[in-house]
């Protein structure tokens, strides 16, 4: 579970790099729209576009087939990552509003 709580390791980052020289995105945007998401890394590094057809995200452990979270254990995880997410949209930028919806679902993998 701690894996999943990033805004102290965001933070721990924000310390050794000045915040300019860090570029975040969301890894569902990766999987949706991978063009651009590699053609906004490239600008933020300022270097030449080179984006083709011929990468996909691929992931490396399915977890279409682990059953249903139970709703009082999904409630429960809701409430404890609430904090660190909302930490973490004020430290990236990033709008992370749907992920405190009950209703949230990883898109991982949707739109290969």
């Amino acid at each position: 579970m701690e894996r999943g709580l990033y805004a102290g390791q965001i933070s721990e980052l924000l310390t050794l790099f000045p915040r300019h020289q860090v570029y975040f995105y969301r890894t569902d945007a990766l999987w949706r729209t991978q063009e651009q998401v590699l053609r906004d890394v490239q600008k933020f590094l300022n270097v030449d576009e080179k984006v083709g057809n011929d990468r996909r995200y691929i992931v490396p452990v399915d977890t279409t087939d682990l059953g249903t979270l139970p709703p009082a254990a999904r409630a429960r995880l809701d409430e404890m990552f609430a904090e660190d997410i909302r930490a973490t949209a004020s430290l990236t930028g990033l709008d992370l509003a749907d992920w405190l919806e009950p209703s949230y679902e990883e898109s991982i993998g949707e739109g290969d």
